[in-house]
């Protein structure tokens, strides 16, 4: 099937070229983030009906966000990675923003990148200073480091969920490029 024409953006009367950063679809419904957004932007498949999910004004602060990647937990939360502002977390069955985790108030120290949930239900961040492990029923997080045998801490790369709790990463870092699998089963419980 191709969709044509299929236009999910407020009118462009700021002088912005709104361009989709990330693509997500569960359930039928195709969520995409936005490189100028106040809203995660979603087509139903099965209705045609096209609806934005607004940000909260708090989370934004008043200002527009770039949504780089997306991510559905086993909880049924959509995650989004908004770079230097942390994580949005939206619960789909409840309609509700449940979680900002940024860097003032959760001591989140890098940019987000990429997310992927992983087989046990944990998402797992690619971010400027390592990958990032967040416990998805309490949002408690651990960072892993150099420290830790990553090759680099600057993780401008991509993840990828693989079976048998493994999890494919590349690095990206200046000209360096590194590629590692993570065993993720029973990563630290007390996250």
């Amino acid at each position: 099937k191709t969709v044509k024409g299929l236009s999910l953006f407020p009118e462009q009367d700021s002088g912005k070229n709104y361009n989709s950063n990330s693509l997500l679809f569960h359930h039928g419904i195709l969520y995409v983030g936005a490189n100028y957004g106040a809203s995660i932007y979603c087509y139903n498949e099965a209705t045609g009906e096209k609806y934005a999910i607004p940000i909260p004004a708090n989370y934004l602060k008043g200002n527009f966000e770039i949504i780089q990647s997306l991510c559905v937990d086993k909880q049924q939360n959509l995650w989004c990675s908004a770079g230097i502002n942390g994580l949005y977390i939206y619960n789909i069955p409840s309609r509700k923003w449940i979680k900002h985790v940024n860097q003032q108030d959760d001591n989140l120290i890098a940019a987000v990148f990429q997310l992927v949930s992983d087989e046990d239900g944990n998402v797992w961040c690619n971010s400027s200073a390592g990958l990032y492990v967040f416990n998805t029923r309490n949002f408690h997080f651990k960072n892993y480091t150099l420290h830790d045998g990553l090759i680099t801490e600057s993780n401008g790369g991509y993840l990828i969920a693989l079976a048998n709790h493994q999890l494919a990463y590349n690095n990206i870092a200046g000209a360096g490029r590194s590629f590692g699998i993570i065993n993720t089963y029973k990563s630290d419980d007390s996250v």
